[in-house]
């Protein structure tokens, strides 16, 4: 019982001690919060710009199929844009990864202007794409899926807003490029392999598959060349950002003051604490 009455009156002691520190305590919360809104200056401010996209369909049948000898013709089947397998590929993921790769940042430096605004004063101008790429590239860029809507949202921090939109719409029109250069080198290739089989086929319903395949590929084709929005659609196009995106001096501030406030109440707890132990011995 009379511990449990030394701790009520320590700690009314306690409360009291607080209080008459209250001066200490502002003083502390001042300074930290001033301290903590100075260091916000020197954080380079930074715009985000983002964009929503969405996967573009892909070609696809719904017409009857000639029966086709899939161990001979069903990989370059699909290259001809006819999928004989079961099951769909994870085309949103191989996008994602596509745009966060080191390969792609090599290629999207290869643009006038692209190194030297991203880089920007951070490192050195002759820094390798691989030091941009885990220094800047990966930390600024952002690339997610919402697995409840497929949707694919993509931002990009920079210095500059105009950039930071500039950038990110480069992105969305390198990753389209290069996913239609790569499907019409693959037609390429299989539409020429068509060709010479059908040359040499005996077999009327050889004959009549891949003709069939021959079709699909120059229509796959054909959406390659006219469709700019290749692999990704846009829903939300990238903008050019009115307020930064960070420093959040709110929270600096906020952070500063609660800092401030727990150092200034330690020192007159331990002072007390001190004291109260020496009067007691």
């Amino acid at each position: 019982m009379n511990e449990t009455r030394d701790d009520y009156i320590d700690l009314t002691e306690q409360i009291k001690n607080l209080w008459k520190s209250r001066n200490l305590i502002l003083i502390f919360i001042l300074l930290f919060s001033v301290s903590s809104l100075s260091i916000s200056y020197l954080v380079p401010t930074k715009f985000m710009s983002y964009s929503v996209l969405n996967i573009a369909e892909q070609e696809q049948s719904n017409a009857s199929i000639p029966s086709i000898d899939i161990p001979s013709f069903g990989g370059l089947a699909e290259s001809a844009g006819l999928n004989l397998k079961s099951g769909a590929t994870n085309l949103d993921n191989i996008v994602i990864e596509t745009i966060k790769s080191k390969t792609f940042l090599n290629h999207l430096l290869s643009f006038d202007g692209i190194s030297e605004n991203l880089i920007n004063n951070t490192l050195d101008s002759d820094s390798s794409y691989i030091e941009v790429h885990e220094k800047i590239y990966i930390k600024d860029l952002s690339a997610t899926i919402n697995k409840n809507t497929g949707l694919i949202f993509l931002s990009f921090k920079h210095g500059s807003p105009e950039f930071s939109r500039d950038f990110l719409q480069l992105i969305i029109d390198e990753v389209n490029n290069v996913f239609r250069e790569n499907k019409l080198i693959e037609l390429e290739k299989s539409r020429e392999y068509f060709e010479s089989e059908y040359e040499v086929a005996r077999n009327t319903s050889i004959k009549t598959s891949i003709s069939y395949l021959l079709e699909k590929n120059l229509n796959s084709e054909m959406l390659a060349n006219v469709r700019e929005e290749y692999v990704l659609e846009s829903i939300e196009d990238p903008f050019v950002p009115e307020e930064r995106h960070s420093p959040n001096r709110v929270i600096f501030l906020i952070v500063g003051a609660i800092l401030g406030l727990v150092f200034g109440a330690l020192i007159p707890i331990i002072r007390f604490n001190f004291l109260n132990q020496n009067t007691r011995e």
